[in-house]
Parts: C-alpha cells; sequence; structure tokens
C-alpha cells in the first residue's frame, strides 16, 4: 500500500514538473512569435514604402479611394505653459518674542484666540519697573515745583542762573528717566502687531524668559502670496505683471492671478530662482500658510504660429511629418508633409516649417493614408477630438 502510494506521490511532482516546464515553452514561444511579428510589420513597411516609392498608384490600382476628412491651417497665437509648485506664504504670520528679561505673569490668550491689533497677549512680571516709576513720579512733581520757582526768580533777576538752569536740568531728566521706564513697562506687555489668530502660544505661567525668547505665533488671513522656486533654464521667460493661474489641489480651487516679483540670485544648492505670486481677498480666510499651489505659468508665445493637433503628428526614420492633402489634376491625393516642431502643449503643437497658411491637413483616415493616395475628402473638420 505504501509503495503505491508513494508511487502516486511521484507521479504528480513528475507531472507537475512537466507542466511548469510547458508552461514555460510556451511564454518563450509566444514571445519570440511576438518578435518576429513586430519585424515582419517593420518589414512590410518598408516594402510598401518602397513600392509607392516606384509606383504611386500601387495600392489604388482597383480604384479604390480613401475617405477622409481634413482641417484647414490658419495661423494663429500659441503658448506654452509650465507648472511649477509653490507654498502659500504669509507677511503676517510671525512669532512674538520678549523684548526685555522677567516672568511670565499673566497669559490672556489661548490657541486660536482672534484679536486685535494692539491688543495685550501676554504680561511679564514688571514690579521693579513700576517702583521706579512711582519713585521718579514723586521726584518729578519736586524737582517740577523747585524748577517753577527758579524760573519765576530769575525772571525778577533774583538768584544766580546756575540755580536756574540745575532745577531746569533736573526737571528735564527726571522727565526723560520716566519715558524710560514707561517704556520698559511697555515692553513687559506683548501686542499683537496686527489682526489675527494665535496660532501657538509657547510661553508658560511663572516661566522666565529673556530677550529674543519666542513667547507666541500669531498669523493673519490677509497679505498673502505665493513662493515657488523656479529653474534656471527659465531665465528670462518671465516678467513681473506676467498673468499665471494658480491652483490649490487640495482646496479644488483655481484662482487667477500675477507675478509679484522675481528674485535676482541663484540658489547654488538647487539652481533655482524663486518667483512671487499674489493673492487677493478672493482667497482670504481660504488659503493657509504652508499650503501647496501649483502655479501654471507662460514660458512661450508666439502670434502668427502654425498650430496642428498632437495626435496627427507622425514620425519615421526620416523625421516627423502630417498628411496633407494636394490636387493632382481632378483628383485629391495624400502628400507626406514633412514638418520641424516647435514646442507642445494641451495636444497642440507649432509647426515651425513644413506647413503654411491654407494647406489642408487630414484628420480623420491619416493613419491609412499613404504617399499619392487618392481621397475622398468628406467634410471639413472644424475641431479635431484631443482624447
Amino acid at each position: 500500500m505504501k509503495y503505491y502510494i508513494f508511487l502516486m506521490i511521484g507521479g504528480l511532482v513528475a507531472i507537475s514538473a512537466c507542466n511548469d516546464h510547458s508552461l514555460e515553452n510556451k511564454k518563450e514561444e509566444l514571445s519570440e512569435l511576438r518578435a518576429e511579428l513586430a519585424e515582419t510589420k517593420a518589414k512590410i513597411k518598408v516594402v510598401e514604402q518602397q513600392i509607392l516609392d516606384l509606383d504611386p498608384d500601387a495600392f489604388n490600382a482597383s480604384g479604390s479611394v480613401l475617405n477622409v476628412a481634413t482641417i484647414p491651417v490658419r495661423s494663429q497665437s500659441f503658448e506654452h505653459m509650465i507648472d511649477v509648485r509653490g507654498e502659500v506664504q504669509s507677511r503676517k504670520n510671525v512669532m512674538l518674542s520678549a523684548e526685555m528679561m522677567g516672568r511670565v505673569e499673566k497669559i490672556n490668550v489661548v490657541e486660536g484666540s482672534v484679536v486685535k491689533k494692539g491688543q495685550s497677549l501676554l504680561h511679564l512680571d514688571a514690579d521693579q519697573v513700576v517702583n521706579g516709576i512711582a519713585e521718579v513720579k514723586t521726584s518729578l512733581e519736586f524737582a517740577e515745583k523747585m524748577y517753577k520757582k527758579r524760573a519765576a526768580l530769575w525772571e525778577k533777576k533774583v538768584g544766580s542762573e546756575v540755580q536756574y538752569l540745575e532745577a531746569k536740568n533736573q526737571y528735564e531728566s527726571l522727565q526723560r528717566k520716566l519715558a524710560t521706564l514707561n517704556s520698559q513697562l511697555d515692553q513687559a506687555r506683548v501686542k499683537a502687531p496686527f489682526n489675527g489668530q494665535v496660532d501657538e502660544v509657547i510661553a508658560k505661567d511663572g516661566e522666565v524668559v529673556s530677550p529674543g525668547m519666542p513667547l507666541l505665533r500669531l498669523a493673519g488671513s490677509t497679505d498673502m502670496y505665493i513662493r515657488a522656486e523656479v529653474s534656471e533654464r527659465y531665465i528670462g521667460k518671465f516678467k513681473r505683471g506676467d498673468q499665471v493661474t494658480v491652483r490649490f489641489p487640495s482646496l479644488n480651487k483655481t484662482v487667477n492671478s500675477t507675478i509679484a516679483s522675481l528674485g535676482q540670485v541663484i540658489n547654488k544648492s538647487n539652481r533655482t530662482f524663486t518667483i512671487e505670486i499674489r493673492l487677493d481677498g478672493e482667497t482670504e480666510g481660504m488659503v493657509k500658510p504652508n499650503l501647496l499651489a501649483v502655479v501654471e505659468v507662460r514660458d512661450y508665445q508666439a502670434d502668427g504660429a502654425i498650430v496642428v493637433p498632437t495626435k496627427l503628428i507622425q514620425k519615421d526614420s526620416e523625421g516627423y511629418y502630417v498628411y496633407t492633402v494636394k490636387t493632382d489634376g481632378k483628383a485629391q491625393k495624400a502628400h507626406r508633409s514633412r514638418v520641424e516642431l516647435g514646442k507642445s502643449f494641451r495636444g497642440e503643437t507649432e509647426i515651425t516649417r513644413g506647413l503654411t497658411d491654407g494647406d489642408e491637413v487630414i484628420t480623420e483616415g491619416y493613419r491609412e493614408a499613404a504617399q499619392d493616395m487618392t481621397l475622398q475628402v468628406l467634410k471639413p473638420t472644424a475641431e479635431v477630438d484631443q482624447k
């Protein structure tokens, strides 16, 4: 019994191995056949062309005619656009810092608080400054009285000029000292420099802070712009005021704008320069700092350009060509027009050489056309599907 079981298992393994081997052979055979087919098609195309060169009517001997549609070539304005990735920036996105050393006494806001310009956001302990102000005010009151008395006496030529000047100097000195202390007291109050929203509160109650230490981040919803890095290969292609289209992929929103400024320095690390794009009130409250933006900017424009749908352009060993219609006696025949290409954009390509105004380019049936093939133009095509 065990013998038969082993024999059956061995047979199954052998069959599986044969099947695997057979599958690999079939795959290999299919690859070879496909390669042969591609090679044969290439040879057929070459021979067909050779026949057409010797006898243009070789494939029309039966009198068959290729039905086609055409589009007239017209000079028009053509532009090429590029997409540049950038980020929304704000000139009102700042980190507020302490201007003096002190202990955080009170924080008046939390993250998300909407504040007005000049509103007090945070207080530092300023007891020493307050006491100093009180002391100076007391001295100032006395100095003011002494100054006024000395001034009155000096007008009557009583007393010396030195006494009058000393009293005046003491009074004015205390006034300046009081102004300095009031300024220091004002520095103990961190205030909002503009209308905005508190984005982050870093400081903590009771914490001792020093000048320049970040305390809060305040962000405004106005004065936004887009900053983008552009390859140095496009230097000279743009100028201030050029129209652009801005897309915000995350918001599924598109707006029109203009270039506000161009950077004058090349970044050595990535060989780019910066451009800034204006953002107007249309985006206020919608965009946020660091939001991704895609800027479509024009890098090329030509007036009076010859443009054809890109799908109509074909290529062989000699270069690019399109099929046009030429009149031979009473017959209309296909003509392989060799062309030189410019830039392509949105399914259209500029033809820099090879076509002129009035040429009729075949739009339907162009793949079946051959040099000098007899044509029947069914209808003009005003517009060609670019899909």
